[in-house]
């Protein structure tokens, strides 16, 4: 087993790391976050805003079948642990907790995207051509 960071692992999966209120790297998703368990593991918690008790059996029980490890188990929250460089466990955290993966443009995707904005952008500045009296014209 090779040492884990957070950020690796989230630059290989394509989702976004960032720093958490108390310090700690995390990758945060909508029902809850992964963060570095262990110098080699990495950790799930779920816990979504409101208590989702069924839910969380799930998330639990599809967890376990993948090979990961219950850490906390609560009526509606918990926490599992996973080997990062088991792609399936991976993906399947990443799927568990709802990260939204970053999007990946080709060049021919991005020069629309920015002629779609652009075209935007003059649209308001254009909408009304505003003379020295203050009345549009």
């Amino acid at each position: 087993m090779c040492e884990v960071d957070i950020k690796e692992f989230a630059e290989k999966y394509r989702v976004s790391a960032r720093r958490d209120a108390d310090g700690t790297d995390i990758v945060a998703g909508k029902l809850g976050h992964m963060y570095e368990h262990s110098a080699v593991k990495l950790g799930v918690l779920f816990m979504p805003s409101a208590p989702r008790a069924r839910l969380w059996s799930v998330v639990k029980a599809r967890g376990m079948a993948a090979g990961m490890t219950v850490r906390q188990n609560g009526d509606s929250e918990g926490t599992l642990i996973f080997e990062p460089n088991d792609a399936e466990q991976a993906r399947l955290a990443i799927k568990l907790v709802r990260i939204r993966p970053k999007r990946i443009l080709t060049d021919e995707q991005r020069s629309v995207l920015a002629a779609r904005l652009s075209k935007g952008a003059l649209r308001k500045g254009t909408s009304a051509h505003i003379t020295h009296e203050g009345v549009a014209a």
